[in-house]
């Protein structure tokens, strides 16, 4: 979890998830009003958002998939 907020560019807000017992896994499924909920400005929700959703597109496409990012 840590690592993925690092390579996204919010690692300021491990904090906020860890309090709320938020995972990788319940990262993947927060809505844009969660963030909000959470106290996650606009730029770092937008940077959120891009990362999580290369994160699916790479769920999506198993195969020789190796993530370098986390």
């Amino acid at each position: 979890m840590k690592r993925f907020l690092v390579v996204a560019g919010v690692e300021e807000y491990t904090s906020q998830f860890l309090c709320q017992r938020i995972d990788l896994d319940a990262l993947l499924i927060l809505s844009d009003e969660d963030f909000k909920e959470l106290g996650i400005p606009m730029g770092p929700r937008k940077k959120l958002r891009r990362a999580l959703d290369e994160r699916r597109r790479d769920l999506a496409c198993p195969g020789d998939f190796v993530d370098s990012k986390l």
